[in-house]
């Protein structure tokens, strides 16, 4: 239900579910999907495939409301093939 509370919200950039962190609930939503993964038995591929999406989606929707630094955040953080980044 937290996973999909927070893919509801993902256009609304001004919501956040963490307080501690500045993340778009999209960003929030990628973290949900980490704990879902280790509390249920789910294969690697319906994860991945989620987490992707959702990456991607929440890059979509910072460009979408010109938001171009958060953007650029987010794909350094989430997409970058440099694990220092992420």
């Amino acid at each position: 239900m937290q996973c999909l509370s927070r893919i509801e919200e993902g256009e609304n950039l001004d919501c956040s579910f963490d307080m501690e962190a500045e993340l778009t609930p999209l960003e929030s939503a990628i973290n949900v999907l980490e704990m879902i993964k280790t509390e249920f038995t789910l294969t690697e591929a319906v994860v991945e495939s989620s987490r992707k999406l959702v990456k991607e989606a929440a890059v979509i929707i910072c460009i979408k409301n010109k938001e171009f630094e958060k953007a650029s955040k987010i794909l350094k953080k989430h997409m970058s093939k440099d694990p220092t980044t992420q």
